[in-house]
């Protein structure tokens, strides 16, 4: 869409009927103004009347309030206005159009403009292309090597991707499956997950935070069982990034519960020394 850097407007356009009926409404010099300014955007476009952004962006409505600094309310107001007086027409693709261009512009000097800017673009393209032509061997060989390399990257990322597969009787993917049934027990519906993507955690668990697979079974166990902890530890990353806190929570609980349970114990046993103390000074 080459531009032009001028559009014609006629001494008469005032004379005309349509322009009369306009100035005769609220808003009528803001109408005039819009018509105006859309006339000049349909010139620099260039493209028989169309006015559009690019190519394929045409101007909407909101667009145009900008830079026409005019509320969209009045925008919208005007449009409407010179839709109804055939001025201007909106496509189904929302494209505003000049109606009757031609009338409005010398169509031939801007077809001219427009054959230019063509020629300019077809000499600039053939000198591109001449360029590229001398330095095609170069080019060929580049890209054979880039090839060679991607090729290579994604034998290497494959290879990688391969040696990742953690084997089924793996302590990884068995504690994967662990927490997966242990989930599956309370929801029948809960999405079967990629295992080995879990058990890379159960492995970075292990290997980088150096657990133990038996308290890794441990805290999985534990936490399925805690009524808070059961509703948020859905996955092995989770279980990894929770780890320590649940950890020390389960050996907290655990303490507590052996603190007491000697506690029931200890009960009896001073009772019955209670009693017996208590006949004896009978």
């Amino acid at each position: 869409m080459p531009e032009i850097s001028w559009i014609k407007l006629k001494t008469s356009m005032f004379d005309d009927e349509k322009i009369q009926l306009i100035e005769a409404m609220p808003e009528a010099d803001a109408i005039l103004v819009i018509w105006i300014k859309l006339l000049v955007l349909a010139g620099r476009t260039n493209s028989n009347g169309y006015i559009l952004l690019t190519e394929s962006i045409p101007y909407s409505g909101e667009m145009l309030s900008t830079i026409f600094r005019r509320p969209l309310q009045i925008i919208k107001f005007a449009l409407k206005i010179l839709m109804d007086f055939g001025m201007i027409e909106i496509t189904p693709r929302n494209v505003i159009c000049v109606t009757h261009w031609d009338k409005h512009q010398n169509v031939e000097s801007l077809d001219k403009i427009r054959e230019q800017a063509r020629l300019r673009q077809i000499a600039f393209r053939n000198k591109k292309l001449s360029n590229s032509t001398e330095n095609k061997e170069s080019v060929t060989l580049h890209n054979v090597t880039v090839t060679e390399q991607n090729k290579n990257k994604n034998k290497n990322k494959n290879k990688k991707e391969e040696s990742e597969l953690f084997d089924l009787n793996s302590n990884e993917f068995r504690l994967s499956s662990l927490l997966f049934r242990k989930i599956k027990e309370r929801d029948e519906k809960y999405k079967e997950p990629n295992f080995h993507e879990w058990s890379k955690h159960i492995d970075k668990l292990h290997r980088i935070d150096k657990r133990e697979f038996s308290e890794i079974e441990l805290v999985i166990l534990w936490s399925q069982e805690d009524t808070f902890w059961q509703n948020n530890i859905l996955s092995t990353d989770k279980l990894r990034k929770k780890f320590e806190q649940l950890y020390l929570q389960m050996q907290s609980v655990k303490s507590q519960t052996s603190s007491c349970n000697n506690q029931q114990a200890a009960t009896p046993h001073y009772n019955f020394i209670k009693v017996a103390n208590e006949k004896s000074r009978n």
